[in-house]
């Protein structure tokens, strides 16, 4: 698959300085278009994202809660 891996040969690699990194030797895959714009995609992911931290929020005052009454609160 393009992007992913290549066999360099002994010749590639001294053209690179020895350089081993694979930005050397593999390209980046071509991204496909999903006709979605921008700003429609980052306000559905950041909607999904504050209402995820949110849920983070609760579930860390929970966990808080049940620490304390075990006798491991701060």
């Amino acid at each position: 698959m393009d992007g992913y891996s290549k066999s360099a040969s002994l010749e590639e690699i001294k053209a690179n300085d020895y350089v081993l990194t694979p930005g050397q030797y593999v390209g980046i895959a071509e991204e496909e278009d999903d006709g979605i714009h921008f700003e429609d995609r980052m306000k559905k992911l950041s909607t999904i994202l504050y209402s995820q931290m949110n849920q983070g929020n609760l579930l860390d005052i929970e966990i808080k809660g049940i620490l304390d009454s075990i006798g491991y609160g701060n």
